[in-house]
């Protein structure tokens, strides 16, 4: 008998190990470090698909989980600020804000991006340079540059709109816009309520802006401005002739910020058609391993 309760005990120690240690996995993977894994070719060749990425979750707020942990499910979001807000340069991961034409997104889904303007700059995109404030942004080591302006021609063809509406920006050919940041005033009118209507309602959550009666309304208020509620950011992919960014769907609030990409952690290049086990070993980019994120 005391042999049978020493394994039970022994059991039951080891289990205990296990629930703390996927507690302690679940709080660190919720509050300080997640992954995620490159699906596109929008960030290349800074990161390619296959890439395994580890996200610095605490560097610019400490926060509520976003989702119900082990799913998608969105959870309402509450935060405090920690070290520093995102800067020009920094590799982000955030949710998705929706499409052109949407306020809240269908599904819940991380995107990366390069930040390349923060709130109350304003950018310039000509051919392959970007202008932050009116001087030329440094370009990335691994950026991969445009061709010229017969493929963006073609797909805005397809696209048919740029951000934000009523523009006939190209995406080669953008700007100058400006960033809002939380407490700047606008003026709004006729012309330009299309301009800021899908960052008006999503600062609200929902479709906050109605035009009637020859007037703007806001939340049910006739007006003739808006002060802008939250910080804003502009993110682009370094491959930007294969990259759906802020220049298709929007700014980027800073609430929807889920951290900065760091470390590739794992590497290995995506399955292909008569694929083999035996080639699982050359699939892996051993020299991508361990490198830091920039």
């Amino acid at each position: 008998m005391s042999k049978i309760k020493k394994q039970k005990s022994t059991a039951k120690k080891y289990l205990r190990y296990l629930v703390y240690t996927l507690l302690l996995a679940l709080i660190v993977k919720t509050f300080i470090v997640d992954t995620i894994r490159i699906p596109s070719e929008s960030m290349m060749n800074t990161l390619l698909p296959g890439d395994y990425i580890f996200v610095n979750k605490i560097l610019y707020e400490f926060g509520t989980p976003r989702t119900l942990p082990l799913t998608s499910i969105p959870l309402p979001y509450l935060s405090i600020p920690t070290i520093r807000k995102p800067h020009v340069n920094d590799i982000v991961v955030f949710e998705f804000p929706g499409n052109l034409n949407e306020w809240e997104p269908s599904e819940y889904k991380l995107f990366i991006k390069r930040c390349v303007a923060g709130p109350g700059d304003s950018i310039k995109i000509k051919g392959n340079d970007v202008y932050l404030n009116g001087k030329l942004l440094e370009k990335p080591e691994y950026e991969v540059e445009m061709d010229e302006s017969e493929f963006w021609n073609k797909k805005n063809e397809k696209i048919n709109l740029l951000f934000p509406k009523g523009t006939e920006w190209k995406a080669d050919d953008y700007g100058p816009i400006k960033i809002p940041k939380e407490g700047d005033r606008i003026a709004l009118d006729h012309e330009n309520i299309k301009e800021w209507e899908l960052i008006i309602n999503r600062e609200f959550g929902r479709d906050a802006v109605d035009v009637y009666d020859e007037a703007i309304h806001i939340n049910g208020n006739k007006t003739d401005h808006y002060e802008f509620q939250e910080d804003h950011y502009f993110v682009l992919g370094d491959n930007r002739e294969n990259s759906l960014d802020s220049r298709y769907w929007g700014f980027v609030s800073e609430d929807r910020i889920v951290g900065k990409a760091e470390i590739i952690y794992w590497s290995k290049k995506n399955r292909q058609k008569g694929y083999e086990f035996t080639d699982l070993f050359k699939s892996i980019r051993w020299d991508r391993i361990g490198t830091i994120v920039q």
